[in-house]
């Protein structure tokens, strides 16, 4: 007798559905917005054909929810510029610091440690009105 192991995949609750959803419309606003800012990856520059060859890296991880959503928190990066930053932290640091400024990148650092909560529908709102913004501007160009 032979026995196989079963993967048990939980099921998702609307909250994290709607996570989901928020994270997919973020990424294609932090993309869309290299494209348009540099052409392509932020840090090294490399030129891309569209916004889906590029990944959305984020300064403070996701897990905090007070900076997920926040388009400071992010840049478009190609795979191996993501993969860099994410595990060399110094460049990190320096890379959103220049990207930023100075003052932005306090801020953004004093958000990521707040604790408030978090208005899901609120946040859904405005990333609809930024992407339909970028949308519009990418196809005008």
């Amino acid at each position: 007798m032979t026995l196989t192991k079963v993967k048990v995949r939980k099921l998702r609750t609307g909250r994290q559905k709607e996570i989901d959803q928020l994270d997919y419309m973020f990424s294609k606003i932090i993309r869309l917005r290299a494209i348009k800012r540099s052409g392509g990856c932020e840090r090294c520059h490399s030129q891309k054909i569209d916004y889906k060859s590029l990944q959305c890296m984020h300064y403070h991880s996701r897990r905090k929810l007070t900076t997920r959503w926040n388009s400071d928190n992010a840049a478009g990066g190609c795979g191996g510029c993501h993969l860099y930053l994410d595990s060399h932290e110094a460049e990190k640091i320096e890379f959103f610091k220049n990207l930023l400024g100075k003052e932005t990148f306090e801020l953004v650092n004093i958000q990521a440690n707040s604790v408030y909560r978090i208005d899901l529908q609120a946040i859904k709102l405005y990333l609809k009105q930024e992407l339909a913004k970028l949308e519009v501007e990418n196809e005008s160009l």
